[in-house]
This record gives C-alpha cells, sequence and structure tokens, in this order.
C-alpha cells in the first residue's frame, strides 16, 4: 500500500489528460493542455517538460498519442489519434483513488454538524453508494487512512430536532419567496454555529416577519441563514444561526433578488442585535 499522495496526484493528472485528449477532435498545444489541467485539478504550477512526459507515459501504455503539427504549422501539439480503430478507440472507467477517498471523508467529518438534516442523507447516501463500488483493496487502504486522520468538531448534532428547517429555508432562498422566523436566545452562545467567536444571540422569542433569505452560510462548523428583515432589502443583511430558529415559516410572497452574491453580503452583515458579522 502507498500512501504517497503525490503518485495519486499524478494519477489524476494523466488520467485528466488523456480525457481532454481524446475528446479533441485537433492537436492540442502544450500551452492549451497545461492550463487546462491547471485548472481542472487546481494545480498551482505545472511545466511543459512534466506535460511531455505525461504524454509519453500514456503513449508507453498503448494509448495512440502523438505529436501532431498545429494548424499554425509552426509547433507541434499532442492528438489523441484514432486512424485504424475506426474512432471507437477502448477507453476504461475511471477509478477512485485513495487521495479521493481520503479527501472525501475528511469533507464528511467536517460535515457531521448536519447531522439530522436532509444534508447529512445526503451526506450518507452518497457515501454508501461510494463504499459499494471499493474493491477490497482500496477499502483496506481506506480503513487505514480512516485510523490516521481525526478530525475535530461537534460533538452533538446542532440541527437533529428540526430535521426539515434546512429543506424549507433551501426552498425559500432559490424561490426568493419571504419567510416569518421565530427566534430563541437558548441555544448555548459557546457552541454558536456561525462564527469562531459566540454569535450574538436574539432576543428571547423575537420574530422576524417578512424575511427575504438570500442564502445559507456553512462557517466554522455550523449554519447560517443571511437575508433583509422586514420586507426591505435598503438595510444592511442579517445573519441568523439556524440554532436560533424555532421556527419557519414560508409567506406567499416573492422578492426580487438583492444582486449581490453571499459572500458579499455576509461581508457586511450584521447579528440580529445589531452587532457587525465578524
Amino acid at each position: 500500500m502507498t500512501t504517497n499522495f503525490a503518485r495519486h496526484e499524478q494519477f489524476l493528472r494523466i488520467w485528466k489528460l488523456l480525457e481532454f485528449l481524446e475528446t479533441s477532435r485537433r492537436p492540442l498545444s502544450d500551452d492549451e493542455l497545461v492550463s487546462h489541467l491547471k485548472e481542472s485539478l487546481g494545480l498551482a504550477s505545472l511545466s511543459q517538460r512534466t506535460l511531455g512526459r505525461d504524454c509519453e507515459f500514456l503513449a508507453s501504455c498503448g494509448y495512440p498519442i502523438e505529436r501532431q503539427t498545429l494548424p499554425d504549422g509552426r509547433k507541434q501539439g499532442w492528438q489523441f489519434n484514432r486512424q485504424g480503430n475506426d474512432g471507437n478507440w477502448w477507453m476504461p472507467r475511471e477509478p477512485l483513488t485513495l487521495l479521493e477517498m481520503t479527501a472525501f471523508l475528511l469533507s464528511r467529518e467536517q460535515m457531521r454538524f448536519a447531522e439530522g438534516t436532509v444534508l447529512w442523507s445526503g451526506v450518507e447516501s452518497l457515501w454508501s453508494k461510494i463504499a459499494a463500488t471499493l474493491p477490497p483493496s482500496l477499502a483496506d487502504q481506506v480503513a487505514v487512512m480512516r485510523g490516521v486522520w481525526h478530525v475535530e468538531g461537534r460533538t452533538q448534532p446542532a440541527y437533529a430536532d428540526r430535521p426539515r428547517l434546512l429543506s424549507l429555508l433551501c426552498a425559500a432562498v432559490t424561490a426568493c419567496c419571504e419567510i416569518d422566523l421565530h427566534l430563541s436566545a437558548t441555544a448555548n452562545e459557546a457552541d454558536s454555529a456561525t462564527s469562531g467567536d459566540a454569535a450574538p444571540t436574539a432576543p428571547s422569542g423575537q420574530l422576524l416577519t417578512r424575511f427575504q433569505p438570500c442564502g445559507l452560510v456553512v462557517r466554522a462548523g455550523g449554519m447560517g441563514l443571511i437575508g433583509f428583515p422586514d420586507g426591505v432589502s435598503t438595510g444592511p443583511p442579517v445573519l441568523i444561526s439556524l440554532e436560533h430558529i424555532t421556527n419557519a415559516k414560508t409567506r406567499d410572497k416573492v422578492f426580487e433578488p438583492c444582486g449581490e452574491t453571499v459572500r458579499e453580503l455576509l461581508g457586511r452583515a450584521t447579528w440580529p442585535n445589531g452587532t457587525p458579522v465578524d
């Protein structure tokens, strides 16, 4: 078993290169290939020399990848040559790697704050589908890596007693539908869901009517709802920890989207008591 993640990154890079070459109907320049791989895989850097070695490696594995003259007639690029095989060259199914599985499982652990919600149901459903397809050898390696990594997070789910709240809020955001929110200050501020520090709670029993939800925020191991209260989008947006929402009800009234991204709104948002969000 190898735990050298650089090998896994190399495999992903070579596979993505093969996929891109196979779908192209013309020779691709070194610059095009390097740019595509960096964007697709989030690579900080990739040299043309490394690209050349990857292409030569694929050719050595039997793939019909050749150096071809580019349309400008001066430079050369790489092309997947189908001539002689009727254009139906065999392409193997892309397998999962230990690096991808480790990254997914770490992300899964980071999402444990959502246990009890539909979001967590989606995470577990995806994990079940993935686990069912793992070859025994890879499953054994994944089991070892799960013992190597430990993710600190919430010890208790924060939203298990309101399993449908997230669905309602998400639907209201996408439909631009106003909602009425009942807030409570009974949540433990030390366990606040939306800030590294304790989020100021709303006055106990506060009712926010005609709240215009603009997005859901995940930060510091929890979730929050950001939007504008009282049906007016001219003031500062308000960020509310989902832990403080005891009840929510949609209204039969839609609103025009504010035109700002959630990130932009978060930059000037306040908590329900007017304190600026850090």
